[in-house]
């Protein structure tokens, strides 16, 4: 807001009665929306001001007293002491020798129109990522994927061997960057990562959390490649499981199948067995019976022969 030709208002007793018309003359910009806002009672009372520029002269003339001074500052409820002074009306020295820019000095709220200051301009700093280790650092989004992806296929060894980790994905990213940086950044993706696990399995938590904080590009990025890395996982444990089962299922069907041909091996071999069995059982048999046969046979001969040697 800026309030023009408004005549500053002097301090006026007994000795110093020439000051008023002194600085009746005095018109100045002043600009004051930067620092204060003014109250409703004392816009009237600066408009009062604006109205009749000879009645605050007359006002000033016929003060005789110190105890009467600014009586027309009343609704600004002003004293002689400068801690509780309002900020908008600063008191000027009686003494007549000070000049205009003196007064002005007096507040630091006044800025004349002759000194063309511009607003500085506010510094704007950029960061370069918000998942960078330091503000110097730029990791752009293919790194950070060859990253999660070095760190979806080299888990084992992290968990067996850090350092050997941390040096084969530096030799992985190739030239650009250092051991240390390398090694902070996987630090601080294993750590987000296992955070963001842990707000997964806690619904609760994770609504807190995005209620607090809007995410940005690359924030979201990374949770998709962290989704897309551990939906790649559960296919990896779910094929594995069923070419497991896959396997199992054949080999008990391969057991199944060798009981069953042991079974019908045991059984072919219980028949030949019992076949030959019966077979020798049967030559017995028959050896017996020509054994018989040839014995009645030469009884009967011999009986017959002693028969017709007597005869």
């Amino acid at each position: 807001m800026d309030i023009q030709k408004i005549r500053p208002l002097t301090i006026v007793n007994k000795t110093s009665k020439k000051c008023a018309h002194q600085y009746t003359s005095f018109k100045e910009s002043i600009s004051i929306s930067n620092y204060i806002n003014l109250h409703d009672d004392q816009i009237e009372t600066i408009s009062l001001c604006n109205e009749d520029e000879n009645h605050a002269t007359n006002q000033a003339q016929d003060i005789t007293s110190s105890n009467t001074q600014f009586s027309m500052l009343k609704p600004l409820q002003l004293t002689s002491n400068p801690n509780i002074l309002s900020p908008n009306i600063t008191l000027l020295s009686p003494n007549p020798n000070t000049s205009d820019l003196d007064i002005l000095s007096l507040s630091p709220d006044i800025i004349p129109l002759s000194s063309k200051s511009k607003p500085k301009k506010k510094q704007m700093t950029t960061v370069l990522s918000d998942n960078s280790d330091n503000k110097t650092t730029f990791w752009p989004n293919s790194t950070i994927k060859s990253l999660l992806a070095y760190l979806s296929d080299n888990m084992l060894l992290y968990r067996m061997n850090k350092n050997k980790f941390y040096l084969r994905a530096t030799m992985h990213l190739g030239k650009g960057k250092t051991e240390e940086q390398v090694s902070s950044k996987l630090q601080r993706l294993i750590t987000k990562y296992m955070d963001e696990s842990s707000n997964k399995t806690e619904q609760d938590r994770s609504l807190k959390s995005n209620k607090k904080r809007r995410l940005n590009e690359n924030e979201i990025h990374y949770i998709k490649s962290m989704d897309i890395i551990t939906e790649s996982k559960k296919v990896k444990v779910e094929t594995r499981k069923k070419h497991f089962d896959l396997e199992k299922e054949k080999f008990e069907y391969e057991r199944e199948k060798e009981k069953e041909r042991f079974k019908f091996e045991r059984k072919k071999w219980e028949y030949e067995k019992q076949m030959e069995k019966e077979k020798i059982d049967l030559e017995k048999y028959k050896y017996k019976l020509e054994l018989e046969y040839r014995l009645q046979l030469e009884l009967k001969t011999k009986e017959l022969e002693l028969k017709y040697k007597h005869n």
